[in-house]
């Protein structure tokens, strides 16, 4: 079978979960790398993860598919696992090698889209292994601010717990507090915010000395 019919062969396997198959296109010389002509222009990872394709997912990246290509929003495989909620995956991927960092388009890492898409138990873990709270995307928001947005006042306790900076601004100089509409969450930055510029003060004074 001539490319791009092989890879387009290996794209469709890749997106119904036929690992035999995925396997045999691999091994006739099949790329991992090509972008199919869908509305994404994903590679056949990114067609796996989309639908789920557990198996498929580590037959790809045991054979070499990289895990920080591209589709035209600028999304990577993990950041598909994560707008779909698929935990398995993002670990998967991340003991890959995936950029927990990355950004698309809009400049959202994988913690921020978890804001975005309401993917509580994602965020949690993407914490866990050291994503950073303070991201900002193109707007300037970071996940706490578009916590408070999205009026989750889960992820605003888990975003303060981790550490995030509840004075930072958004583009607008909009604070998490400002920009809440949510009784629970202004409670909760209320009695955060006070304390943390307490605390930037006097490292700031110890710093001086």
């Amino acid at each position: 079978m001539a490319a791009p019919a092989r890879e387009k062969a290996l794209w469709e396997a890749a997106s119904h979960g036929n690992v035999p198959e995925v396997v045999s296109l691999l091994d006739s010389g099949a790329r991992t790398d090509w972008a199919n002509d869908d509305a994404f222009r994903s590679a056949p990872l990114a067609a796996a993860v989309r639908h789920g394709r557990d198996a498929v997912v580590k037959v790809l990246l045991d054979r070499g598919a990289n895990p920080e290509a591209k589709d035209t929003s600028g999304y990577t495989a993990v950041m598909v696992a994560v707008v779909t909620g698929q935990l398995d995956l993002v670990s998967m991927l991340l003991d890959a090698g995936a950029d927990i960092e990355a950004t698309n388009d809009g400049r959202l890492t994988p913690l921020l889209l978890c804001m975005v898409a309401d993917q509580d138990d994602v965020a949690r873990h993407l914490t866990d292994r050291g994503a950073n709270v303070d991201a900002k995307d193109s707007g300037g928001h970071t996940p706490l601010i578009w916590a408070a947005l999205r009026r989750n006042s889960a992820m605003v306790r888990l975003l303060l717990e981790r550490g995030a900076d509840a004075s930072a601004r958004e583009s607008r100089g909009m604070t998490a507090l400002s920009t809440c509409r949510n009784d629970e969450c202004r409670a909760v930055l209320r009695r955060v915010e006070p304390l943390q510029r307490w605390h930037r003060r006097r490292l700031l004074a110890l710093w001086r000395r």
